[in-house]
């Protein structure tokens, strides 16, 4: 295994370990939290979540993890249905779009 692939499988461990953590704490903050306040207090403290720098970086961080892990996961279902003879073009347009996709969530974010 080169340096590369050992970096890009340190990456799909952490980015499952990440989702494992944020996921279920974003799902009982989305859905058991707001039932427990009142609807109008429920917007104004979803309005000020939505403005903040760290809930977008919240977000970030769960839409980039599930990216780049569903695309990691990807390229090993690729390779177990025999596509080894096209890995080695395959691969980099996963790892580009690995990348690609959470740059343009960021942006979205920003926006």
């Amino acid at each position: 295994m080169g340096k590369f692939e050992s970096v890009m499988w340190g990456l799909f461990a952490a980015t499952s370990t990440l989702a494992a953590i944020f996921i279920p704490i974003h799902i009982i903050a989305t859905e058991f939290v707001p039932s427990l306040i009142s609807n109008t207090m429920g917007q104004q403290i979803l309005a000020k979540m939505l403005s903040s720098y760290a809930f977008k970086v919240y977000i970030f961080i769960i839409i980039a993890s599930a990216i780049y892990h569903g695309m990691y996961r990807f390229k090993a279902f690729l390779h177990d249905i025999g596509l080894i003879k096209l890995e080695k073009y395959i691969e980099p347009i996963l790892y580009a779009l690995g990348f690609i996709f959470p740059i343009i969530s960021i942006v979205l974010l920003i926006i």
